[in-house]
């Protein structure tokens, strides 16, 4: 994206479509690149927002692989979320994303976080195999084919629900709500996948 400019999630006004999201009663939401230079904020662009929740992108490390989560249904039908790729064209938009393939039908996957090597991408799926509610998953990605994924231990995951995961070197940042009742989201941070060592802020 460049070291001026911000890609972010945003219901804001300038967003796709006009219906109203329930659980916000604001609008649905977007992709949106903010220029740091001058503040300005600016849809993504090229075939990636829908008047569906677009959100929770993550870039690969030369910028040209987008992975971001999308919410959708057909009219009068549950909606489930899918994590999405889209590439970056010749003239810098960014082409029609695709489902990544190992997703299954009638369950939610999403918040993904790509690893520095692009190898390995992590997110949150709410699975039959799993744990209770969200857990993290990791699934490898071989010579551009992808994997099956695999669901994180239970030093990560709870009977409640992990979600949000970040990566920075070796260290993984997410959401959990294992520790605390429902409405007290802890953010934690693991270093090598064995303990963690502390969280950084309680909602």
């Amino acid at each position: 994206m460049g070291k001026d400019l911000l890609l972010i999630t945003s219901d804001r006004a300038a967003a796709t479509g006009d219906d109203t999201y329930q659980w916000t009663g604001q609008g649905f939401s977007d992709l949106f690149v903010v220029n740091l230079q001058d503040n300005s904020v600016s849809p993504l662009a090229g075939a990636v927002n829908t008047e569906a929740n677009e959100g929770t992108p993550a870039l690969s490390a030369d910028g040209n692989t987008l992975y971001f989560t999308r919410c959708d249904a057909p009219k009068g039908e549950d909606a489930y979320c899918r994590i999405m790729r889209s590439e970056r064209q010749s003239d810098g938009n960014w082409g029609t994303p695709n489902y990544l393939p190992f997703q299954q039908a009638g369950a939610n996957y999403m918040h993904p976080a790509l690893s520095a090597d692009g190898q390995t991408l992590y997110f949150s799926a709410q699975l039959e195999d799993g744990w209770g509610g969200y857990d993290l998953y990791s699934v490898p990605i071989v010579n551009g084919a992808w994997g099956e994924p695999v669901i994180l231990g239970r030093a990560i995951n709870t009977p409640a629900d992990e979600q949000f995961p970040q990566l920075d070197q070796d260290t993984l940042y997410f959401a959990s709500s294992g520790t605390r009742e429902w409405e007290d989201w802890m953010y934690f941070v693991r270093r090598n996948w064995h303990r963690v060592i502390g969280h950084l802020l309680s909602i």
